[in-house]
């Protein structure tokens, strides 16, 4: 019945209700203080942070974790330090909801909880440590992030750590996200090749002199090319990449050489079948990035072979955003 009665007065979220809640806190029955940490995160009252705060000492862990939400939900900086001290609790799943507090803020002291965060045990907490640090440019964060994709025994926190460095975007950050396209795994390679996707590449120092690149075509194709069965959904987006991103008078020619190079060594007619049949079978993450892939394919070569070919496949697919293009480019 106390139970009821505390969640209850959260549903009404009426802040006359406080002293109560508070009270509950102290309670001897684990899940009524868990339901009242959970009501004073519902009323969202400043109020209440000083015995929230106090709270994320008790000795239960769905407490603890309960708490952390109901601090995230108030957004109230005087918890930021307790939430930070938390992301270091016995408990793996207190530390990740500690890591999700935190992202409702951004301190340089927070940066350096999420760094820390990717050196945990726990998978989860270094994949949302990961995305964490998206929101910051500095320097260590890249690194910290760089060091994650390279080297992290996961490959979905490695993931994560790609495209937190897409968010970021720097210079650094792209030439991490260019060496995780070697990456031994496709869901890896994908992230990587998605974040480039996503990165501005309209900054002047990607468009300065670029002779200390050391870009070899041959390297280059094989990139491309040498991802096997998994063309549809990492070197196709990889060439949608490449044909949309990369636009300086320097790298078009060493585009237009591997581009060339890399899909006229495909059986295009197996593609095509592929394609027609696995939009009605592949899932929707995989079936949107064939049809944007192929859709650049066509924007960087029209006339050419490759460009012809794209085109048809786009004009035998069922996809949305596959037969909007084909009407936009008929007119």
């Amino acid at each position: 019945v106390r139970r009821s009665a505390v969640r209850a007065l959260g549903e009404m979220r009426d802040e006359g209700a406080l002293d109560g809640l508070i009270k509950a806190l102290a309670n001897d029955d684990e899940e009524t203080r868990q339901v009242a940490a959970w009501a004073l995160g519902e009323i969202e009252s400043e109020q209440s942070v000083a015995a929230l705060m106090r709270a994320l000492i008790d000795s239960s862990r769905d407490v603890r974790k309960t708490v952390l939400w109901a601090l995230a939900e108030i957004e109230d900086e005087r918890s930021i330090d307790v939430i930070i001290e938390a992301t270091a609790d016995p408990d793996e799943n207190v530390r990740e909801m500690a890591i999700h507090a935190l992202m409702e803020y951004k301190r340089r002291d927070i940066e350096a909880a999420f760094i820390r965060s990717l050196s945990d045990d726990s998978e989860d907490v270094r994949e949302i440590a990961a995305l964490g640090l998206g929101e910051y440019e500095s320097d260590r964060a890249v690194q910290a992030l760089g060091t994650t994709l390279l080297n992290d025994s996961s490959m979905d926190v490695r993931a994560h750590a790609a495209y937190a460095l897409g968010e970021i975007g720097t210079e650094k950050a792209i030439l991490i996200l260019e060496k995780a396209l070697e990456d031994d795994n496709a869901e890896v390679r994908k992230a990587a090749t998605r974040a480039l996707i996503q990165v501005d590449f309209s900054d002047d120092w990607y468009h300065k002199d670029r002779s200390d690149r050391d870009v070899d075509i041959d390297d280059f194709a094989n990139v491309v090319v040498g991802v096997g069965e998994e063309i549809a959904d990492v070197a196709v987006a990889t060439i949608s990449m490449i044909a949309e991103k990369l636009v300086s008078p320097e790298l078009d020619a060493i585009v237009t050489h591997a581009t060339e190079r890399s899909l006229d060594s495909i059986d295009w007619e197996e593609i095509e079948e592929a394609v027609a049949d696995a939009l009605d079978e592949i899932d929707e993450e995989i079936d949107e990035s064939i049809t944007v892939a192929l859709i650049a394919i066509v924007k960087a070569n029209p006339d050419g072979r490759a460009g012809r070919k794209a085109l048809r496949a786009l004009k035998n697919s069922d996809h949305p955003d596959a037969r909007a293009f084909i009407k936009k480019y008929k007119n």
